[in-house]
């Protein structure tokens, strides 16, 4: 890799969530609060995102919740891959456009009318499946 080679500056990666699959969403949820201090910041159904620190989100999923679902990861993780990172980017948009543009394997942009905000999936070369997200949308 050669160490002259810069980020594009077209978007700025701004947050790393990391997805971590569960068996229980709720025990896990009091778990993560109890003992590491996390607060409850976005519970969706089979889904919860997490405070850590003010830069830092986990999010709790339950990966045979909903086959429609991103995180849907079903008896065998392999054939059904999913994601556990999440780039937080302070322009979803440009990179969308970006990242097609490169050809990357990019999937639909979601979430427009969503208070959680826009959020898409790409894939690296070797099939691996991460999530852009611009961030939840202050609708006050």
């Amino acid at each position: 890799m050669n160490n002259s080679t810069t980020i594009s500056s077209n978007f700025l990666v701004t947050e790393i969530s990391i997805g971590i699959p569960v068996t229980d969403l709720q025990k896990s949820v009091e778990w993560y609060e109890k003992n590491l201090g996390c607060k409850l910041i976005a519970p969706i159904s089979g889904i919860a995102d997490l405070q850590l620190t003010p830069q830092q989100i986990i999010t709790l999923f339950t990966p045979n919740f909903d086959q429609d679902s991103c995180w849907y990861a079903g008896e065998n993780y392999q054939e059904n891959p999913h994601y556990s990172i999440t780039m937080q980017v302070n322009d979803i948009d440009k990179l969308f456009i970006d990242l097609k543009n490169k050809g990357v394997r990019v999937g639909e942009v979601t979430g427009q009318n969503s208070s959680c905000g826009k959020t898409f999936l790409f894939n690296d070369l070797d099939g691996n499946r991460f999530q852009a997200w611009g961030g939840y949308v202050n609708k006050g």
